[in-house]
């Protein structure tokens, strides 16, 4: 379906541009070749229907969308990798395909592919379509971070994906031409690929484009996570002209001053948007300077409840455990039961975090149930904590994690990022106005940096690992 959608568009608009790379494109008939050419040289060097193929392209996103469409062609199962190292995973591919060869602890045939294939394409003037796989085989795995040292793999299958890309389309469609700065190794940036080219619409590869593109006026909307936006936001301020209307985000909790920089000091409208690999999007939370206050849009086809630790759903407005379902969900993850028992039950899909939704569907997420600190029974989400200090003068970053003190009681310790002096008195007490006296941090630490991984999400663990130590000093 993925490939015959873009060969519909090569023979319907043969010379629209498909896919750009700096100065460089591909129509969408020169594409559709590119793809034919790769997946008959794949098949001859002997890879067939079924085969796990891992895609390693780091720093090329239009050869790792390339490889990606022509493995689906051919029906082998694809999975982008994010560096050059093969992960840990409950999988072995049967080959990984890249632009140079590297070191791995597991041995896989290595296959080497580069841009010059692209030249190398025969001028054929004709081209047709033999693509009749089952729309649902497994046609892709895309890896979760991995965070238990062993990273999950979920598995997709064209129909699914289709699906996906859909839902989310609708949306979107409002916004002229998409810029995503996610890898096709996640989620967020297989989806954005695939979304552009199913509508039509360039694919732009390179974020090095990016600022051309800007000041040629050609981006609408610019999606990616916290960490990649704000590293960005200064350069979209500076370049920014009238096509360009929102930025999404994703990957991560919505910064509160990231927040403030998009609505107001950029004046875009903010589009956080809440997901899942497994599960695919669930809804997007419009935030602007035009609305009284945040208005959320739910994805078609999904359903999310709040339910007790006993799986019974509560009542409106109450704090439980979050759960998804969706037409276009995983019902399970790779060659892995035991983490599929833990987290796919009845037909729902348990992500792990704690939330809550009102009357009118919308979802305020409070943590992970992983990470909720449980104060003589008064439990309380990080991220609230975390919210909070981020008002609070001279704190210019933070991290919230659970400690336990030397009679092993768990205690509310902080880490704070400060350029500046700050009031910790002061603090203290605007704490106790906020939470009480019971929820006032027992630990403050200052450090830094706060740790978080490629998507910006705090690494609490990494918090507490570096500085469960200091209490004994205390």
């Amino acid at each position: 379906m993925i490939i015959k959608k873009i060969y519909q568009h090569a023979i319907l608009q043969p010379s629209k541009v498909a896919v750009t790379f700096g100065t460089k494109t591909l129509t969408y008939e020169q594409l559709y070749k590119c793809i034919t050419y790769v997946a008959n040289l794949l098949q001859k060097s002997g890879i067939k229907e079924g085969h796990i193929i891992a895609i390693c392209y780091p720093h090329d996103k239009l050869m790792d969308l390339l490889v990606t469409l022509s493995l689906n062609k051919i029906g082998a199962i694809s999975c982008s990798i994010g560096a050059y190292q093969i992960p840990k995973t409950s999988f072995l591919p049967s080959c990984v395909i890249s632009d140079k060869s590297f070191n791995s602890d597991r041995l896989i045939r290595q296959l080497l592919i580069n841009r010059d294939i692209i030249d190398d394409l025969p001028n054929n003037k004709n081209i047709s379509f033999h693509n009749q796989h089952n729309p649902d085989r497994i046609s892709r795995l895309i890896l979760t971070s991995g965070t238990t040292g062993t990273s999950k793999a979920v598995p997709l299958t064209n129909n699914q994906i289709i699906k996906r890309v859909t839902d989310g389309a609708l949306t979107l469609s409002i916004f002229h031409n998409e810029f995503s700065l996610f890898g096709l190794s996640t989620a967020g940036g297989f989806n954005a690929a695939l979304r552009s080219l199913l509508l039509g619409n360039p694919f732009f590869s390179d974020a090095r484009d990016l600022i051309n593109l800007l000041k040629n006026d050609e981006i609408g909307i610019i999606s990616g996570s916290p960490v990649q936006i704000e590293a960005l936001a200064p350069y979209i301020k500076k370049y920014q002209k009238h096509n360009l209307a929102a930025i999404m985000l994703g990957g991560s909790p919505l910064p509160v001053q990231l927040k403030k920089i998009i609505t107001e000091e950029l004046n875009l409208t903010l589009l956080d948007y809440y997901g899942s690999t497994e599960v695919g999007g669930v809804y997007f939370r419009v935030y602007s300077t035009k609305l009284n206050k945040p208005h959320s849009i739910p994805v078609d086809n999904i359903s999310i409840e709040a339910v007790s630790e006993s799986r019974h759903p509560l009542p409106i407005n109450s704090e439980g455990v979050i759960r998804i379902k969706s037409n276009s969900m995983s019902d399970h993850y790779f060659e892995d039961a035991n983490s599929s028992i833990k987290h796919f039950i009845d037909g729902w899909f348990y992500p792990g975090d704690i939330g809550s939704i009102d009357i009118s569907g919308n979802v305020t997420l409070h943590g992970r149930l992983t990470e909720i600190i449980n104060i003589g029974g008064v439990k309380i989400a990080p991220n609230i904590i975390d919210e909070f200090l981020m008002t609070q003068e001279s704190v210019d970053d933070c991290g919230t994690f659970g400690l336990e003190d030397s009679a092993g009681i768990e205690r509310i310790a902080v880490a704070i990022v400060n350029s500046n002096k700050i009031n910790l008195k002061k603090i203290k007490s605007n704490f106790k106005i906020k939470f009480g006296d019971s929820l006032v941090p027992t630990y403050f630490f200052r450090v830094s940096e706060i740790p978080r991984n490629k998507m910006g999400k705090i690494s609490r663990t990494t918090l507490k690992s570096k500085l469960k130590h200091l209490i004994k000093k205390l």
